[in-house]
């Protein structure tokens, strides 16, 4: 998927959801799906046979009676265990911001675990199509909608009358989607386990940088005691513009060893993301970036989503809306796993060496 952001000059004559749009199918993740089967074997222990008697009738004199056998008595059977109804999902419809790998990857596991073929519609990317796409979904009688992407969220976000589930959105307050008929999935990967990753890539790592737009209180909250479980500081920093996010860069520089980059588009832009990058590898600073393609810029490691842990979260979370659960504190359910890649040659100039296994790391306990 090619990388396209729009520069800090041409954002000042487009619209802000083009660039959102950008940026957020960047953050998308691709990558390895994460498969793994377990076998188990079971074999049977050989017994001996049972030896089989013959029992003879026993003769009771004339004179007396029959001794009576006791009466069997009835055997008590252990209680079973009464299971909570499992709830049943009404139909779904699937709801994509563009017809790009990213969400279709997406889609596509969905439609292999959901029990009833969804119903698919793309805006394609535009905007100006949402009220006539969700006058489709609004005739289609589906239950629940699956909305991938911003534009896609927004859009269903309309359709107050049915439940919501949305995924690959990162600046989900900022665009309203906090309302009682919606909750979504984590773009992100747990910080723990970014963190776990990053801090056995580079053991000495102590104090780390992130720079967000206003709205994430509850993520740098959790990502912040992540990061002291495994020893490191979280500095966090909110800026509004991507001018500014670049300039916070350089002056957090000399605290930091390293930057966390999240996918906020409100303060990035194809220039800032070369500039920053040049930056920090200037000033040899390690960046953990979101996706892949940002490590052709010099970003040392990159964490993302595996499309079939983020299809698994959706599905739960269409669980939890069906049997009326109510939603996490961050109204988000997070992800159990992520895809990891490592930039050699970054990691060559850092003098850090990669550590084995670092491929894809899965919550499991």
């Amino acid at each position: 998927m090619p990388a396209k952001y729009v520069s800090t000059n041409r954002l000042k004559t487009h619209c802000a959801g083009r660039r959102q749009r950008l940026v957020s199918i960047l953050c998308a993740a691709l990558g390895g799906v994460l498969a793994c089967a377990l076998l188990t074997s079971c074999t049977v222990a050989n017994k001996a046979p049972v030896e089989s008697r013959s029992w003879p009738t026993p003769e009771y004199p004339a004179d007396k009676t029959p001794v009576k056998e006791p009466a069997p008595q009835p055997q008590i059977q252990p209680p079973v265990a009464i299971q909570p109804p499992v709830a049943i999902l009404p139909p779904v419809a699937i709801l994509l911001s563009d017809d790009v790998p990213a969400y279709r990857l997406i889609a596509d596991e969905l439609e292999k675990r959901l029990p009833d073929n969804p119903e698919i519609f793309s805006l394609q990317g535009d905007t100006a199509a949402s009220a006539h796409v969700t006058g489709k979904l609004n005739d289609s009688g589906r239950g629940h909608i699956v909305a991938i992407g911003p534009l896609a969220a927004q859009a269903a976000s309309r359709l107050t009358d049915r439940q919501v589930i949305f995924c690959q959105v990162f600046n989900y307050q900022d665009q309203g989607l906090t309302a009682a008929h919606m909750r979504g999935v984590s773009v992100l990967p747990p910080a723990e386990l970014q963190f776990r990753a990053w801090k056995s890539l580079d053991a000495g790592l102590r104090r780390v940088g992130v720079i967000t737009g206003p709205g994430h209180e509850v993520l740098i909250a959790q990502a912040r005691r992540a990061a002291q479980f495994h020893g490191i500081e979280l500095i966090h920093r909110v800026v509004h513009s991507d001018k500014e996010m670049l300039y916070t860069f350089k002056r957090l520089t000399p605290e930091i060893q390293g930057l966390w980059l999240l996918p906020d588009d409100r303060i990035l832009s194809r220039r800032v993301l070369r500039d920053t990058m040049e930056y920090s590898s200037k000033h040899r600073k390690q960046v953990l970036v979101f996706h892949p393609q940002l490590l052709q810029l010099g970003g040392l490691m990159s964490v993302s989503a595996m499309p079939a842990d983020v299809a698994e979260q959706v599905i739960a979370a269409l669980h939890a809306s069906s049997a009326g659960i109510p939603s996490t504190e961050s109204g988000l359910l997070p992800l159990a796993g992520m895809h990891v890649e490592v930039n050699d040659r970054a990691a060559q100039q850092l003098q850090i060496r990669a550590a084995p296994g670092l491929g894809v790391i899965a919550d499991v306990p």
